[in-house]
């Protein structure tokens, strides 16, 4: 994963360039213009930054109002998707130590992003990482951490109630998409309603919206493929959970597997190619200690 990481943190870098001088600054001007209608779902229009950058969501938190930074993306949840996914890579698995600089830019790109999502993200990240550290040092611990947790709780809340009361809409539309798919499910339980048939999903939303697609990756693979898709995905999440109880020499690989679920629960991504790659090593994480008594015994 560090060449997905390295990718990911020049698309942060990029990300950045184009939110200050182009979305804040306007120095930097569009080169295309997507409408809605074109796109096919939602009603954002998006400008286009050289294929590089997308503007096209705009948010009000924390008395800013104005464009989110999404990168390349249509979505914020879609950035930090990835963000979350090399951060952790470079947090945990990369054998040289994380860079202070990929780590700087990645937390700075969500914070523009004003992701909710990828908030809790870095607050889960940077617990696990530093826990031994703050658990030693009494000064951190007892002054510090509860000083920060103030601070981020504080500002989390804000966040969150900003962006329900200034788009009732759009939580309520997310509320639905998820309550919608997960009564699709329960009516077609084994084996969904077929891939992509949004039309199957539609009866079972309490409110009728043109354009309509799904927020919720997990939602949308239940209700498409029922349980023999969906316990692809279920299996590890749960086994992960168990482990990460009772086996604490595994939590790092087990908390990949749960973060990988949760952000697929928030994030329409279960038909990408790198949603298979990052469940195909959620199973690897899972079935590896098994797989290694197995070459044991027969050895």
């Amino acid at each position: 994963m560090e060449a997905f990481t390295n990718i990911i943190f020049i698309i942060c870098i990029l990300s950045l360039i184009f939110f200050v001088f182009g979305s804040l600054m306007g120095i930097i001007k569009p080169t295309g213009y997507y409408p809605y209608t074109e796109i096919g779902w939602g009603k954002n229009n998006y400008s286009d930054f050289y294929h590089l950058y997308c503007e096209g969501q705009t948010v009000v938190a924390l008395g800013y109002s104005g464009v989110r930074n999404i990168s390349m993306f249509v979505e914020g949840p879609m950035l930090t998707y990835v963000i979350g996914f090399a951060m952790y890579y470079e947090l945990f698995f990369r054998s040289l130590g994380f860079r202070k600089s990929f780590i700087g830019v990645f937390i700075i790109t969500i914070a523009t992003s004003f992701s909710t999502t990828g908030i809790l993200i870095v607050i889960f990240l940077m617990y696990m990482k530093f826990y031994d550290f703050v658990k030693k040092n009494k000064f951190i611990k007892y002054l510090i951490v509860p000083i920060v947790i103030c601070i981020v709780g504080y500002s989390l809340f804000f966040v969150v109630e900003d962006k329900f009361t200034s788009n009732v809409y759009s939580a309520s539309a997310r509320t639905d998409d998820i309550l919608a798919s997960f009564k699709c499910f329960f009516s077609n339980f084994f084996n969904g309603v077929g891939y992509q048939n949004m039309d199957a999903i539609e009866s079972y939303r309490l409110f009728k919206r043109s354009n309509a697609g799904l927020s919720t990756g997990v939602g949308a693979i239940l209700a498409y493929g029922g349980l023999l898709w969906g316990s692809w995905y279920i299996v590890p999440f749960i086994v992960a959970i168990a482990n990460y109880i009772r086996k604490p020499e595994t939590r790092k690989k087990m908390a990949f597997v749960i973060m990988a679920f949760m952000l697929l629960f928030v994030t329409v991504v279960q038909s990408r190619i790198l949603c298979t790659i990052i469940n195909a090593i959620c199973w690897y994480f899972i079935l590896e200690r098994k797989c290694y008594k197995m070459e044991v015994l027969y050895e």
